[in-house]
């Protein structure tokens, strides 16, 4: 009889105190960069020593995204150098909670003394088979006067964080 209000208590509770699991099926937790490849290539790039790290939570009833990276913190997304972040401008950013996707289009600023930018396309969905893995690619073009140069893309898996 009091089964069902008390389970609804117990809930509103956990996602008070920030301690809700997050649901099966979700965008939202946090997730760790377990591989990396370079187009299509098989030679995983992670270094264990490296750890990147991509949250997505909701606040004020929006999708929202973190990165964590080199000691830093950044709003999603973001293009990793070594030490940290690059700076981007031209930033959109979807997201859609029904297909467990979240996709990013943005452009890297040139470094000084340069004229080549770097035109970026991010996205991410939740494995198929298995939704406590999200892959992602992000795919790099470089642009210079206007016109392509080259193009690349990483293709990356991220782990769900279960107890962190």
């Amino acid at each position: 009889m009091y089964a069902f209000p008390l389970r609804i208590c117990l809930c509103l509770t956990l996602v008070l105190l920030g301690i809700a699991p997050t649901l099966p099926g979700s965008l939202e937790g946090d997730w760790r960069l377990v591989e990396q490849y370079y187009n299509e290539g098989r030679h995983n790039f992670v270094d264990p020593a490296d750890e990147l790290r991509l949250s997505f939570s909701t606040r004020e009833g929006l999708l929202v995204g973190e990165v964590a990276w080199a000691g830093g913190l950044g709003s999603w997304p973001v293009y990793l150098i070594p030490d940290g972040f690059a700076s981007i401008d031209d930033v959109t950013r979807f997201f859609d909670a029904d297909s467990g996707t979240a996709r990013a289009n943005y452009r890297v600023r040139p470094a000084p003394g340069d004229d080549l930018w770097l035109v970026v396309e991010e996205s991410y969905r939740l494995d198929p088979a298995d939704d406590s893995r999200l892959l992602g690619t992000i795919h790099i073009a470089f642009e210079r006067d206007g016109k392509r140069r080259g193009e690349f893309m990483w293709h990356r898996v991220f782990a769900r964080e279960v107890d962190r």
